[in-house]
């Protein structure tokens, strides 16, 4: 009985602004005020689905120099925005983020340890502070957590995201690997075996 609406915020490639973000939940957050305004025993139920991250993790913007006003500027905006929402009671689910993969070690500026979980992104990371907002990290088939997924801290959940792919080493063709079977990943409207 839900009614689901769809804001495009981001390109083919998942890609976005930060500043359309906290544009169109400024835009949400006033239409729900006007609404109150006009109805005060409205309730809105509104639950806002982010899944995305709005900038990069702490230690990745500290080790490039990016930790500065810009970052200042684009969290607190952000904050800003999502603290008017919690305000009017809007639930806001967002993603913890996928920088723990240990795949990627190498291609950061830092280092992964073994075994480290990243926190999570904003605006999942405001959980401390808003408790409107869900965060929510990943596990993969077994029930565990996903070896990529950031943690999405003590007021976060997990849900099925799949695991790491692995890739079947027995194709004969030169340069080509296909997914070994069973695969442990969603398969949904957006599969393909390349990323655009």
């Amino acid at each position: 009985a839900a009614n689901i609406t769809c804001i495009r915020l981001l390109n083919d490639s998942g890609v976005g602004n930060a500043t359309t973000i906290i544009q169109m939940l400024e835009t949400i957050a006033n239409l729900v005020q006007a609404e109150k305004a006009e109805n005060p025993d409205f309730q809105p139920h509104l639950i806002i689905n982010m899944s995305m991250v709005v900038t990069p993790y702490d230690e990745q913007l500290q080790c490039l120099g990016l930790d500065g006003e810009l970052l200042a500027a684009v969290r607190d905006g952000l904050q800003v925005a999502v603290q008017a929402l919690a305000s009017l009671d809007v639930i806001v689910v967002t993603a913890a983020g996928n920088d723990s993969d240990p795949r990627m070690g190498g291609m950061k500026c830092m280092e992964m340890m073994d075994g480290m979980r990243l926190g999570p992104r904003y605006p999942a990371a405001f959980a401390d502070t808003i408790p409107q907002i869900i965060p929510v990290g990943a596990i993969d088939g077994t029930g565990q957590a996903a070896p990529y997924s950031d943690y999405p801290g003590a007021n976060g959940i997990a849900t099925y995201g799949g695991g790491l792919l692995k890739r079947d080493t027995t194709d004969s063709q030169p340069g080509h690997t296909v997914a070994q079977t069973p695969v442990d990943g969603l398969r949904g409207i957006y599969t393909a075996t390349h990323y655009p």
